[in-house]
């Protein structure tokens, strides 16, 4: 789903690539209205994914820094996902330094989480990693 909205800032795409694999494509800059429509739409997909393990791809490449709120909301949201057998986290971002927001705030210790430059490379690793999982 797209959304630009009047408090909104930015835009993001969100659905199903693979059978239980989530991309979520982030673009512009952020406000936390943003971040909690995206939030709140990608728990309510989880609701249809969460009877097996399932992996989210975010493709940060477009998406701007955003205010510390949307990244206390991502980690919130983290974790009502992983109540939903989220199990596999790829990240692609555009910089070092979403790289190292990121990776400060992904420390959870029953997800695994990667970081990618590369999208073919972050879908195939998803792929890979719940195929381990379901084994």
């Amino acid at each position: 789903m797209s959304v630009t909205g009047n408090k909104e800032h930015g835009s993001f795409f969100i659905e199903e690539i693979f059978p239980r694999v989530v991309l979520g494509r982030l673009n512009g800059a952020w406000n936390l209205d943003m971040a909690q429509r995206a939030c709140d739409d990608v728990i309510a997909l989880a609701e249809k994914l969460k009877d097996k393990p399932w992996a989210v791809i975010t493709d940060m490449r477009h998406w701007e820094l955003a205010p510390q709120e949307v990244f206390k909301a991502f980690e919130a949201t983290q974790a009502q996902l992983m109540t939903k057998n989220l199990r596999v986290h790829a990240i692609i971002p555009s910089n070092k330094i979403q790289e190292s927001m990121v990776q400060r705030s992904q420390n959870v210790q029953s997800m695994l989480n990667q970081v990618f430059l590369d999208y073919d490379e972050a879908v195939n690793w998803c792929l890979r990693q719940l195929e381990m999982i379901e084994e």
